[in-house]
């Protein structure tokens, strides 16, 4: 795993791609009021840290629980 600020910058670049993917989308009419919505939805750096941080605990926890077994 990356370490924390490593990989929120990583999370950053995957949403920016995405949300490039489905403006092109919507450019070319081949788009949904969903996906013009998620295209519209803004994710703070901060945001992205609290995701990352709460998915890796979840992901600590399944190794350990893991171990146990």
């Amino acid at each position: 795993m990356w370490p924390g600020p490593h990989a929120v910058s990583i999370w950053g670049e995957l949403v920016t791609g995405k949300k490039a993917m489905l403006m092109e989308q919507i450019q070319k009419g081949q788009s949904k009021l969903s996906t013009m919505t998620a295209s519209q939805i803004e994710i703070t750096t901060d945001e992205l840290a609290e995701w990352h941080d709460s998915s890796r605990s979840w992901l600590l926890t399944g190794d350990e629980a893991k171990v146990i077994q």
